[in-house]
């Protein structure tokens, strides 16, 4: 996707989000949206977005990505997004076990330490689909 001016011979000119596609051996285009009555603060944000440089740092959210470093890439972002509320919860978990020692803490406590430890494996880079994702359901019997 991608933002372009195109010239108007007797008004300013439009301002378009368009996607480039193939057709056998053809680039085509086509507008996705016309975004002329954006502020141009807002049109440059989306062309900021929209650019290829983004991908250095998160290359296996391009187009192009391999779905292998796709995969690779989500589960390493989907657990660094989760670490820091797991890790809060496995603390509280701690605390309330401590003050009252019942089975239901105790196993509270459990669960969230077995959770944060799969997190830090998504992390860490372990070949682990998604919990709860597509490839987690097509992988199961």
């Amino acid at each position: 996707m991608y933002v372009t001016r195109v010239p108007n011979r007797n008004s300013p000119p439009a301002v378009l989000l368009r996607e480039s596609f193939r057709v056998g051996d053809k680039v085509k285009s086509r507008t996705l949206a016309n975004l002329s009555h954006w502020p141009e603060a807002k049109i440059e944000a989306l062309r900021a977005v929209l650019n290829q440089g983004v991908y250095m740092h998160a290359g296996f959210a391009g187009a192009t990505a391999p779905l292998t470093e796709a995969r690779k890439g989500w589960r390493h972002a989907f657990g660094r997004y989760c670490l820091p509320r797991v890790r809060a919860q496995v603390r509280e978990a701690q605390r309330a076990f401590a003050e009252d020692g019942t089975p239901e803490s105790s196993e509270r406590l459990v669960s969230l330490q077995r959770h944060l430890h799969e997190l830090q494996a998504l992390v860490s880079g372990a070949d682990e689909p998604l919990p709860g994702g597509p490839s987690d359901r097509e992988q199961r019997p």
